[in-house]
């Protein structure tokens, strides 16, 4: 496994772990907080923006699809970054209405995000064995 990878994992990992924590804990919140994204066409502009250009940066980092599951599964968070970020500018506003809404309404993605956190955190730190 490489370095790379290991360090995205870190990064990630406990990332995830905080936004699935938010997203449980706060959910009330966080729909609302879509909602107002979602009515706002200049925040949702920049947050598209980021979102593609951090997407874009991940996956030139780490295009790697052979490896292990670790390692495929952060190219598969990298590129969902990246097409996260692609949909937020091109799809129109409705569009992206109606699929956060579902998602907000959901545990699935809360739940989702909270075993990928897991994951990558205790491999991202497991002491390497040799």
């Amino acid at each position: 496994m490489s370095d790379r990878t290991l360090f995205l994992a870190r990064v990630l990992g406990p990332y995830c772990l905080v936004l699935a924590a938010a997203m449980l804990l706060n959910r009330v919140a966080y729909v609302a907080a879509m909602q107002a994204l979602l009515a706002n066409p200049g925040l949702l502009l920049v947050t598209g923006v980021f979102t593609l250009l951090i997407g874009i940066a991940l996956v030139v980092a780490h295009h790697r699809w052979s490896g292990g599951a670790l390692t495929v599964t952060v190219t598969l968070v990298c590129w969902t970054t990246l097409l996260k970020g692609a949909a937020l500018l091109l799809l129109p506003r409705d569009v992206m209405a109606s699929v956060s809404s579902a998602g907000a309404q959901s545990l699935a993605s809360p739940l989702l995000c909270l075993v990928v956190g897991l994951w990558f955190t205790v491999a991202g730190f497991r002491p390497a064995t040799r």
